[in-house]
């Protein structure tokens, strides 16, 4: 009989990483593939999501004929997302190195970011704010599903898109820290194109004997795993967002 194991899915900026993990939390293995799913047209860049969904089923396949996979989770990177009109095609937001040259668009976009103490997301270049990416996108083609990439995985197995807080709060100018909802950069009328909140690690489905759980952000997931299990008198260091189960550190 296989042996039973968690596996959590962690799709970086650099690094695509498989972490298989036991029922004690023990690290079995960690499979590395390089990131190499950004493609190029007309001057922008995209995630090519056809070659990212062909390599998780790949490498999920693969495991499956040595592991007995119990439950499936994805942390991410925070500064991209996708899109899903009614037809359920999906197409990638720009990728976060993209440069974007139409200063009539970027122009509504800064008038509607809201103030930092609203947010707590500095304005950081090209689309490293997923905010820029939504506002962008929703504005040339609205009414489509927005996704970010942890509740794109989710919805690949379960046809639900759930992102929890700490992926939203992630430099982004898409969440009120206080009201701990989405800003203002959201209109009311496409709040049921967004996501659905669910704090990381929340039960999201069961598929074929395979539980699916809400993703999180990478360095706030990493956080989180610190404080559980290593002594108040160690460091932290974070070069980006950290916003764990609510609170933000």
């Amino acid at each position: 009989m296989n042996k039973k194991i968690i596996c959590v899915i962690d799709f970086g900026q650099t690094h695509l990483k498989f972490n298989l993990i036991t029922e004690k939390l023990f690290v079995a293995r960690t499979l590395i593939f390089k990131n190499n799913f950004k493609r190029n047209k007309n001057k922008l860049s995209f995630y090519d999501i056809n070659k990212i969904v062909s390599k998780l089923n790949n490498i999920l396949l693969k495991l499956n004929n040595h592991y007995n996979i119990i439950s499936l989770s994805f942390v991410a990177h925070g500064s991209s997302c996708l899109f899903v009109d009614s037809k359920n095609n999906i197409e990638s937001g720009f990728h976060h190195n993209s440069k974007f040259f139409n200063k009539k668009i970027l122009k509504k976009y800064y008038e509607k970011i809201p103030k930092f103490n609203k947010t707590f997301s500095p304005i950081l270049p090209n689309f490293h704010n997923m905010g820029k990416n939504y506002f962008i996108n929703t504005l040339i083609n609205p009414n489509r599903k927005f996704m970010t990439l942890i509740s794109f995985f989710g919805w690949l197995f379960s046809n639900k898109n759930v992102s929890d807080p700490s992926y939203m709060s992630c430099h982004t100018h898409l969440w009120h820290l206080e009201k701990k909802n989405y800003s203002s950069i959201v209109k009311n009328k496409d709040l049921k194109f967004l996501p659905k909140i669910k704090p990381a690690g929340n039960y999201l489905f069961k598929k074929d004997n395979l539980k699916i759980f809400v993703g999180g952000h990478d360095t706030s997931i990493a956080f989180y795993f610190h404080n559980l299990f290593f002594k108040k008198n160690t460091l932290f260091l974070s070069t980006g967002t950290t916003f764990v189960l609510g609170k933000n550190f």
